[in-house]
């Protein structure tokens, strides 16, 4: 006779904090120290930095905080979980995807909608925006097409290629557009099918106020955020639909800047290569690369390569620069000296090698003019590189110019 055999089978129900781990974060004070988050919250008194192993918690006046970051702070940080994330998103590639580009920089992925009057913008989580030309830099409508660069006309793109100058005088189907030859003034009508791109020559307008950056690409100016230990962010009042409050997984967040007037991404301002400073060593100097995708903060990375001499002029003296510079993981044979100027004088020098990859740079100026110097080590110009991640640049406060 055959015994019956019962097996007892467990389900466990595993909270949803616990399924929702947090990405690292850092959250930038006055003073662009970097702290580790793990995760963070923020409400509207206080910004609460949770430790990642035995810190202790710290409570923070939110007059007291610049920005979060959202991620690794460089390449040695970065795990698998992040790199599928960023395989998923596509953050890190030139992603040319469907967006609307406002005057004063905020972007939004989606699509266009003409049934409405007047044509709105559809976007995932603020829903259809009302469209205002006077404020819009650029509209991609078809994937893998380059933004036209303006002049003194409109540009649009056809999707053939072709390019058509003129001043758009109304978004709809077809497209009016205005031009004028020889002193005579006509109107243009391209069907809206052949347009891949349209690009104003609207003035561009400096940021201000709260912005957030999403992983779809999307930067967003509101009144406030909100972020809880439920895993979800709260945009309070986004300027383009402040009758609306948005919420989304915290997992979407990339990064946030409370004061977008006085927190600017170095990668945004000119760098000058000074040839001089290796022309002995190498026939020629690759010049600084600001790596493509999508970045918080529009903070890219920086790459230099060694013996390199490089400087940004600042809009303001007495700026505040901080990044976090490291040597590559693959730049095994790297050992030099990285030096920081002010106006031409040195007030910082660190040595680089693979005992020492990675260094938090934060320097007060007082002139206009960030000097970095990258010089030769022992080993001579062989993998002397540098990467410069989630550099910023604190303008004065007003008084303190």
């Amino acid at each position: 006779m055959k015994k019956a055999c019962y097996a007892t089978i467990l389900f466990f129900a595993v909270p949803a904090m616990a399924q929702d781990v947090p990405l690292p974060a850092r959250v930038l004070v006055r003073s662009l120290e970097a702290v580790a988050a793990h995760p963070v919250e923020i409400s509207q008194d206080e910004v609460i930095v949770h430790p990642i192993k035995d810190e202790m918690l710290r409570r923070l006046s939110p007059e007291d905080v610049l920005g979060l970051v959202v991620g690794p702070r460089s390449s040695r940080e970065s795990d698998s979980r992040w790199r599928s994330v960023l395989r998923r998103s596509g953050e890190r590639s030139l992603r040319r995807l469907p967006e609307w580009r406002l005057v004063d920089g905020q972007v939004f992925s989606g699509s266009l909608r003409l049934t409405a009057d007047p044509p709105t913008w559809t976007h995932s989580r603020l829903g259809s925006i009302k469209i205002d030309l006077e404020r819009t830099a650029s509209i991609r409508l078809v994937d893998g097409v380059d933004l036209p660069a303006v002049s003194n006309h409109d540009v649009i793109m056809l999707r053939n290629g072709d390019r058509v100058e003129g001043f758009v005088l109304e978004l709809s189907d077809p497209l009016k557009i205005e031009q004028e030859t020889e002193g005579k003034v006509r109107t243009v009508s391209i069907p809206l099918q052949r347009v891949a791109a349209i690009a104003l020559v609207n003035q561009m307008r400096g940021a201000t106020g709260t912005r957030i950056w999403t992983s779809d690409g999307s930067v967003v100016q509101a009144e406030s955020v909100l972020i809880g230990l439920d895993g979800y962010v709260k945009l309070i009042k986004p300027r383009e639909k402040p009758t609306r409050e948005v919420e989304f997984r915290r997992e979407h967040l990339r990064g946030v800047v409370f004061d977008a007037s006085r927190l600017i991404p170095l990668a945004s301002l000119a760098a000058t290569l000074d040839t001089e400073a290796s022309k002995n060593l190498r026939p020629w100097a690759a010049p600084p690369v600001v790596e493509k995708g999508f970045w918080p903060l529009d903070a890219a990375a920086i790459t230099i390569s060694g013996p390199a001499r490089v400087r940004w002029e600042l809009p303001k003296a007495g700026c505040v620069v901080a990044a976090t510079a490291e040597l590559p993981i693959d730049s095994i044979h790297g050992d030099y000296e990285l030096v920081l100027r002010d106006g031409g004088r040195e007030v910082q020098r660190f040595t680089m090698n693979q005992e020492a990859p990675l260094v938090r740079l934060r320097v007060e100026l007082e002139s206009k003019m960030l000097e970095l110097e990258l010089t030769t080590g022992q080993r001579g110009p062989v993998h002397d590189d540098l990467v410069l991640h989630e550099g910023v640049v604190l303008l004065p406060e007003k008084g303190e110019e």
